[in-house]
């Protein structure tokens, strides 16, 4: 009884265990896609900030 009890625990134990391993690459994986996300919006400010500064010089050479 006391050893099928224990085994049961066993069981939780890894079944809890998989659950936050699981979460933990959840939050790895939402992290990395915020990262991402973060460095798309800061390339794409940048180029957006070199293509203004190339567009007004242009237009600064060619008046």
């Amino acid at each position: 009884m006391y050893g099928g009890r224990r085994v049961e625990g066993h069981g939780l134990e890894r079944r809890l265990r998989s659950e936050t391993v699981t979460e933990a690459k959840e939050a790895r994986f939402l992290g990395f896609g915020l990262a991402a996300r973060w460095s798309a919006d800061y390339f794409r400010g940048y180029l957006r900030n070199e293509m203004k500064l190339f567009l007004s010089s242009y237009c600064w050479r060619v008046n």
